[in-house]
């Protein structure tokens, strides 16, 4: 592996965002089912899109 292929795959892991493990494992820490649950559960229902 290159030093560019080694930096191109840190930067993708850094800004792509989580995988759906990762954010089933990040909603369980916080104890909601979903990310529709955390949204309802945390932004004010006047300013939702």
């Amino acid at each position: 592996m290159t030093l560019f292929d080694q930096q191109d795959a840190e930067f993708s892991s850094r800004h792509i965002g989580p995988n759906e493990h990762d954010t089933t494992k990040m909603l369980e820490t916080i104890g909601v089912g979903s990310l529709e649950e955390l949204i309802a559960n945390t932004v004010p229902p006047g300013i939702r899109m």
